[in-house]
């Protein structure tokens, strides 16, 4: 810049600061040139992106196959062990207890001997009843000589002139006949009374050795060797039958139908099963014994009653078990995981990925659903792959990268 004179004094001061701040304007302006100039680089350096113009990313999904299941869905139901037949022992005649026979908490069959009781005064009892029987029928055959001397006269006092025959002979005749078959059918009923009597000794005898009534397991025994018994004192012993055994579950109202002879369902083969307090499947399957003739009021539910196999004696009496209703031979259908449906406008469809890589709409009809999968009515077979995972990022036609189960076909 070329330098100017100016006179001195005040003058001078003002040219000294205006050449100052021309100064400093100057190296403003020439930053913002600088600075100007690396943004424009910058912007001219970079590429801009137009949306739209670059080309669409394949999408990532995962496939999985259509498969055939079979939908067997369960029920569950609580229940409650209980004995098909438990009984009381107790004696039928009034003695004391000689010997015990039996084990506590052992297995007992039918007609097996638990008890003894002392036989001494019963089989006295017995000989003497057995001994009015002879007497009965000795006198009755007295009675019946008896009879056929009063009959053999009578009869020929008939056959003679009754006008030879005095009046009071006939009449004598006649009333001994009258008395001899009267003393006969006497002698008769003695003879009745005294085998009934006899019968009635053998019974007393014949419960002097005390029986199990029916198979089962035998608990403790409230009476032993020395005890008193009679049929008022209470039980001896307590027999319950295992093997069958029942389960009892309530019902809903709800499912009564599904359940009583004649129901919707109940010609349907059902597999039922237990599962243990220590939650294992039991060994044995059950059947339906009936159902009670009648409604808890409190609770809505009828006792379904459920037959199983105890041979190892594992359910016991009031034991608490799970039981599980299915079908014993279930349908199969085409089913695809819950995860590939999707929801549109026109209802449900899903998005089958072809051999060559690219998606399609079908348009399927969901069914049940068991374990994550849906049974399908129609749309899709088996051996097809559906999109079960990444199905918002699919359209109509376009090409899909396969990943996880399915990727190879």
């Amino acid at each position: 810049m070329q330098a100017v004179a100016y006179p001195s004094g005040n003058g001078a001061r003002l040219t000294a600061v205006g050449t100052k701040k021309g100064l400093v304007h100057l190296a403003v302006f020439g930053l913002l040139m600088v600075g100007t100039g690396w943004f424009g680089h910058q912007l001219v350096g970079t590429p801009v992106r137009i949306r739209g113009t670059s080309p669409r990313t394949v999408p990532t999904v995962a496939v999985t196959e259509v498969r055939d299941v079979e939908f067997n869905p369960s029920r569950e139901y609580v229940g409650r062990v209980q004995p098909m037949q438990e009984v009381d022992i107790l004696p039928r005649i009034e003695g004391y207890v000689m010997k015990v026979c039996f084990a506590e908490g052992a297995a007992v069959k039918e007609g097996e001997v638990l008890f003894e009781i002392d036989d001494e005064q019963y089989a006295a009892a017995l000989e003497l009843k057995r001994a009015n029987v002879h007497s009965a029928e000795a006198k009755c055959l007295v009675a019946e000589a008896e009879m056929d001397r009063a009959t053999r006269y009578l009869d020929r006092l008939v056959a003679t002139d009754m006008r030879g025959v005095p009046a009071t002979e006939r009449d004598a005749a006649e009333a001994a006949f009258a008395s001899a078959k009267a003393a006969l059918n006497s002698a008769r009923a003695n003879v009745a009374e005294a085998k009934a009597a006899v019968a009635i000794a053998e019974f007393d005898m014949k419960h002097t050795k005390v029986r199990a009534p029916i198979t089962g397991r035998v608990g403790k025994a409230f009476r032993h060797a020395g005890d008193l018994v009679s049929p008022s004192k209470g039980a001896m012993a307590h027999i319950v039958q295992q093997d069958p055994i029942r389960v009892a579950v309530p019902v809903a109202d709800r499912d009564y139908g599904t359940w009583r002879p004649g129901g919707v369902n109940s010609g349907k083969e059902r597999r039922l099963r237990l599962v243990l307090p220590d939650g294992t499947f039991y060994a044995h399957t059950g059947t339906v014994d009936f159902c009670d003739n009648r409604m808890e009021a409190s609770t809505s539910t009828v006792a379904l009653h459920v037959r199983f196999g105890n041979p190892n004696g594992l359910l016991l009496p009031n034991q608490f078990v799970k039981l599980v209703v299915d079908d014993a031979a279930p349908a199969k259908s085409p089913a695809i995981p819950i995860s590939a449906l999707v929801k549109s406008e026109e209802g449900w469809m899903v998005w089958v990925v072809g051999d060559d890589g690219k998606a399609s709409r079908r348009a399927i009809v969901p069914g049940r659903e068991w374990k994550g999968w849906v049974a399908v009515d129609g749309g899709v077979v088996p051996g097809e792959r559906v999109v079960s995972q990444g199905t918002h990022k699919v359209l109509e036609g376009s090409s899909v990268r396969v990943v996880g189960e399915g990727a190879a076909k």
